[in-house]
C-alpha cells in the first residue's frame, strides 16, 4: 500500500469523529399568547432560519406614508448599520469555515554573488512548499462553525428587528404629523367659529340688546385660542423634523411631500386567528434563541480542548542555480504529523467548560424571560387596543349631539332666547368632543403599529 493509501484512514477522522458537547435542542415556548389559538394548518416555524410569510399586511390608506416606508428601509442609517454588521457576520462565518481545509503556504528566495578574487558571478534560488491540516477529530472547528453561523443568523435577525423597529417608529411619527396637523386645522376652524359668535354678540351689544360683558367674553376666548395656535404649529413641525431624521434627511427635506392635508392614516387589524406560538417569529425573540444556540456550542468548544489535537504536515524543498532546472531541483519532501495533549492547566479547562455551561444556562433563562415580555407586551398592547376600539362609535354619537346642541344654541342666541353663557357651554362641549374623537383616533391608529409589531410583525 503506498503513502497515500496508509494515510486515507487518518485523512477520513474528522468526518467519523465525534463531536464532543451537548447538540442544540429548541426549548418550548413555556407561554402561549392568551386569546390565541393553534391552527391545525397555521403553525409557525420560529426556527431563527424560517422565513415564513407573514399572514399580516399593513395596508395602510396613506400613499404619502407608503412611499416614506420604502425610502426609510434604504437609507435609514440604523438600518445600514444593521446591514453592515451583517456582513462583518458573514465574513467570520467564512473564516471560521477556513479551518476546515488544509492550509498550503510556498515561500522562496534568490541571491546572486559576485567573486572578485577570482573573478566570477554565482546565482542560487531556494523554494519551500508547506501544507498543515488540522484535524477536527473531536469537533472543535464544527463547534466553532455552529457559533459563526448562530451569530450569522442574529446579525440576519438584526437586521430584521431593525427595519420592523425603523417602519412602526416612520409609521408612528407620520400618525403623529398628522394629528398634530389635524389638531392646528381643529383650533383654526375653532377659532373662526369663535369669532362668528363674537360678532353676534358685538352686534346685540351695539343694538343694545345685551351688556358689553358678553361681547368682552367673546373677545377673550378669541384671544384664548389663538394663544393656543403657536404651540400646535410647532408640534407639526417637530413632528415632520422626526420623519426627516428616521429618512436620514435634512431639516425642511420633505415639506413638499407632507405640503398636502389629509386624514390620520390608518392600518389593518392583525387577524386573531392566529397560531399560539405566533411570538416566537418575533425578531427579538429569534435573536434570543440564536444566542442559546451559540452559547450551547461554546460547551462543545469548551470540552473539545480538553481533548488531543492533531495536525498533518507535508512540506518539499527545491534548490537550484537558475530557475530553469527548477524541475530537477527537489531536494527534499516530508510528511508528518503532531499530537499535543493538554496535561495539567490548573483546572483551567475544566473551569471554563463549567462556564459555558453556566453562560448556556443564563441564555436559557434570558429566552425564556423574554418570551414571557413578549407575552405580557402583545396582551397589553392587545387590552389597549380593544379599550381605544371600543370607544370610537361613543366618540362619534358624543360629536354628533354636542354638533347639534351648538348649533341649537346659537340659533337661539341669534333670536334672543338664551343667554352667552349657554352657548359658550354648548361650544366648549362641541370642541371638547371633537378634539376627544381626534385623539382617539390618532392614539388607535398608533396603537395598531404597536400591537402588530408586539406580534412581530411589520407595518411597511
Amino acid at each position: 500500500m503506498n503513502f497515500l493509501g496508509k494515510l486515507a484512514p487518518v485523512l477520513l477522522l474528522p468526518l467519523s469523529g465525534c463531536i464532543l458537547g451537548p447538540d442544540y435542542e429548541r426549548p418550548e415556548m413555556r407561554f402561549d399568547l392568551p386569546g390565541y389559538r393553534a391552527t391545525p394548518t397555521g403553525e409557525v416555524d420560529g426556527s431563527p432560519a424560517a422565513t415564513v410569510e407573514s399572514p399580516y399586511k399593513a395596508g395602510w390608506n396613506d400613499p404619502v406614508l407608503v412611499s416614506l416606508l420604502a425610502d426609510a428601509a434604504a437609507s435609514n442609517l440604523t438600518i445600514r448599520a444593521a446591514f453592515s454588521r451583517l456582513e462583518q457576520s458573514r465574513a467570520t462565518l467564512a473564516e471560521t469555515r477556513a479551518a476546515f481545509w488544509p492550509t498550503v503556504g510556498v515561500s522562496g528566495s534568490g541571491t546572486r554573488r559576485r567573486a572578485y578574487d577570482p573573478d566570477a558571478t554565482a546565482s542560487s534560488y531556494a523554494g519551500d512548499l508547506s501544507a498543515g491540516w488540522e484535524l477536527d477529530i473531536f469537533g472543535k472547528n464544527r463547534r466553532l462553525s455552529e457559533i459563526s453561523e448562530q451569530e450569522y443568523l442574529r446579525a440576519g435577525l438584526s437586521v430584521e428587528d431593525a427595519q420592523q423597529a425603523v417602519a412602526s417608529e416612520i409609521a408612528l411619527d407620520y400618525i403623529q404629523y398628522r394629528y398634530a396637523q389635524a389638531d392646528l386645522a381643529l383650533a383654526l376652524e375653532t377659532l373662526d367659529t369663535l369669532e362668528a359668535t363674537a360678532k353676534i354678540a358685538h352686534a346685540r351689544k351695539a343694538s343694545g340688546f345685551v351688556a358689553g360683558s358678553e361681547a368682552d367674553a367673546a373677545d377673550a376666548s378669541i384671544a384664548t385660542a389663538r394663544a393656543d395656535i403657536p404651540a400646535k404649529q410647532a408640534a407639526v413641525s417637530v413632528a415632520k423634523r422626526a420623519l426627516e431624521q428616521l429618512c436620514a434627511l435634512p431639516p425642511f427635506a420633505l415639506d413638499e411631500r407632507l405640503a398636502s392635508v389629509s386624514g390620520i392614516p390608518q392600518a389593518a387589524v392583525p387577524p386573531r386567528d392566529l397560531p399560539a406560538n405566533l411570538l416566537s417569529r418575533r425578531p427579538d425573540v429569534r435573536q434570543a434563541e440564536c444566542t442559546l444556540h451559540a452559547a450551547t456550542a461554546q460547551i462543545g468548544v469548551a470540552r473539545a480542548a480538553r481533548y488531543p489535537s492533531i495536525d498533518l504536515s507535508a512540506g518539499a524543498a527545491v534548490s537550484a542555480a537558475a530557475l530553469s532546472s527548477w524541475s530537477a531541483a527537489l531536494k527534499s519532501l516530508s510528511f508528518g504529523g503532531s499530537v499535543a495533549l493538554p496535561l495539567f492547566r490548573g483546572g483551567a479547562l475544566r473551569a471554563a467548560e463549567k462556564r459555558a455551561q453556566a453562560e448556556a444556562e443564563e441564555a436559557l433563562l434570558g429566552f425564556h424571560d423574554l418570551v414571557l415580555q413578549a407575552v405580557h407586551e402583545a396582551q397589553n398592547n392587545w387590552t389597549e387596543w380593544a379599550s381605544l376600539a371600543a370607544r370610537r362609535s361613543e366618540l362619534e354619537t358624543a360629536v354628533e349631539a354636542s354638533r347639534r346642541a351648538y348649533e341649537a344654541a346659537v340659533s337661539l342666541y341669534e333670536a334672543g332666547k338664551v343667554d352667552y353663557t349657554d352657548v359658550v357651554s354648548r361650544q366648549s362641549a362641541y370642541i371638547s368632543a371633537r378634539a376627544a374623537r381626534l385623539n382617539q383616533e390618532a392614539q388607535y391608529a398608533s396603537q395598531t403599529v404597536r400591537l402588530a409589531k408586539s406580534l412581530g410583525f411589520s407595518v411597511d
